[in-house]
């Protein structure tokens, strides 16, 4: 299937956070060898090992959804609130941000280069359709797992621990769950003002 890369988290390389609280996992990025400091967009998977500051990003829009229940985040020096599992919670990067989690926690993350890229992260419990213009699709499989169609192409399987990346956004792309009890997790990246 053109434009479809399927990944195995475990074998991306795990890049420590600067305050040692946490790994990270980038799953894209653009352009794809960017860093946190150049990428105009970056979708991750993060390990939140303990309670800590969260790194200072100016000119990023920061989009988190939690994978597991306990992750509280505060800011600019209010107490830490609870975020409920698979919701997203939107701030800007600049934003002095503290995290409380009563056990280590896997978060997704999207990042945005303001003015650059808009994106949405969204948690999908069954079937559904993407599409992004001129933009680009991050999909991860939290649990269970999902068949992927792209235009009226062959399915392909995502497993839980698995990660797709679609570039070409404007071919839609179609997912359905194959197991019980299956939870997708989508970024949808399109350039500043489309979509």
């Amino acid at each position: 299937m053109t434009g479809l890369e399927i990944l195995r988290i475990e074998r991306l390389p795990a890049e420590p956070w600067k305050n040692k609280g946490g790994i990270t996992r980038t799953i894209a990025a653009a352009p794809p060898d960017a860093d946190i400091d150049t990428a105009d967009w970056r979708v991750a998977l993060s390990d939140i090992n303990r309670p800590g500051p969260f790194s200072h990003l100016p000119g990023i829009d920061r989009l988190l959804l939690p994978l597991g229940a306990g992750l509280r985040l505060g800011f600019d020096g209010a107490a830490p609130q609870p975020v409920p599992v698979f919701d997203t919670i939107a701030f800007d990067g600049a934003t002095a941000t503290i995290c409380d989690v009563d056990a280590r926690l896997q978060v997704m993350n999207l990042l945005l280069r303001r003015g650059r890229h808009a994106g949405r992260l969204q948690a999908f419990p069954g079937a559904g359709r993407l599409q992004a213009p001129g933009g680009a699709i991050v999909l991860y499989a939290a649990r269970g797992g999902f068949n992927l169609v792209v235009a009226d192409g062959v399915p392909r399987p995502l497993d839980a621990g698995h990660a797709a990346v679609h570039r070409d956004g404007a071919l839609p792309l179609a997912f359905e769950p194959y197991r019980p009890w299956s939870m997708l997790v989508a970024a949808v990246i399109a350039p500043a003002g489309q979509g």
